[in-house]
C-alpha cells in the first residue's frame, strides 16, 4: 500500500523551530516568517496508514524479536494473542495515533542510510482489514530534534517522520505495559517557547497541534 496525502494550510514544523536560535519575543516572528517560505508539499500531512480504526481486523507489533497479534472483538475491543487484559487500555492510545498513521514530512531519501535505522530495525507494526488490505511500516532512529522518528511503508520508497508518542504506545503493545517518555527536553524547550507568546490556531501545524494534545493528556 502506498501513503496518502492531504494538503493542510498550516504553519511550519515545531522541528524547525528547534534549529533557531532566538529569544521568546523573536521565536514566534521567525516561525511566521518560515510559514510564509513554505512551499505546498511542506504543508503536507501523509497518511501512511490511510485507515480509522473501525477498518482494522488486526494488527501485530514487533519490537525487539517479540511479537505480539492483536484482534479487533469489537468497536474500541481488543484481544491479544495471549489474551492479555492489559492490551485493551494499551490500545486505546494505539487507536489515537495509528489509525490513521499521520506523518509531517515525505523525505526522498536513502532508506538503507544508516542514520535513519531503518535498515536495522527493532519496531515494526503490521496492520489488516478485513477485505485482505496489509500495511507494514518500520520504524527506525529519532531524529536530531528528538521530536519525531524516521519511519517506512513496506513498497514505499521513501522515509517519512512520525511524533514519539506512535513510538510508545507500539512499545506498550509489545511489552504488555504502558512505556511513556514524556517529551525530548530539546523538543520541549521550543514548544515552551511557542507557548510564551500568541499564535493563532490557525497558524499551527496539525503535527505540532497533536503533540501538544498529547502533551495536554
Amino acid at each position: 500500500m502506498s501513503a496518502r496525502s492531504r494538503h493542510l494550510w498550516t504553519a511550519a514544523t515545531a522541528v524547525a523551530l528547534v534549529a533557531v536560535g532566538c529569544s521568546d519575543v523573536d521565536r514566534i516572528a521567525d516561525y511566521r516568517e518560515l510559514q510564509g517560505q513554505l512551499s505546498e508539499e511542506s504543508q503536507t500531512i501523509w497518511e501512511v496508514i490511510p485507515l480509522s480504526a473501525e477498518e482494522v481486523s488486526s494488527l501485530a507489533v514487533g519490537w525487539d524479536g517479540h511479537v505480539v497479534e492483536v484482534t479487533k472483538a469489537g468497536p474500541g475491543r481488543w484481544v491479544a494473542d495471549d489474551a492479555d487484559p492489559v492490551v485493551q487500555s494499551l490500545m486505546f492510545d494505539v487507536e489515537r495515533v495509528l489509525f490513521p498513521l499521520r506523518s509531517y514530512r515525505q523525505l526522498s531519501v536513502d532508506a538503507d542510510d544508516p542514520a535513519f535505522g531503518l535498515a536495522d530495525s527493532t519496531l515494526a507494526v503490521t496492520v489488516r482489514t478485513a477485505a485482505g488490505e496489509r500495511w507494514r511500516v518500520s520504524f527506525g532512529a529519532e531524529t536530531f530534534s528528538g521530536g519525531g522518528h524516521y519511519a517506512r511503508l513496506a513498497g514505499d520508497s521513501h522515509v517519512y517522520v512520525v511524533i514519539p508518542k506512535v513510538i510508545d504506545s507500539l512499545k506498550s503493545v509489545a511489552a504488555g505495559e504502558k512505556i511513556d517518555r514524556g517529551i525530548d527536553p530539546r523538543f520541549a524547550a521550543a514548544l515552551n517557547e511557542l507557548q510564551l507568546v500568541t499564535v493563532d490556531e490557525a497558524d499551527i501545524n496539525p503535527w505540532l497541534a497533536q503533540v501538544l494534545e498529547y502533551e495536554d493528556r
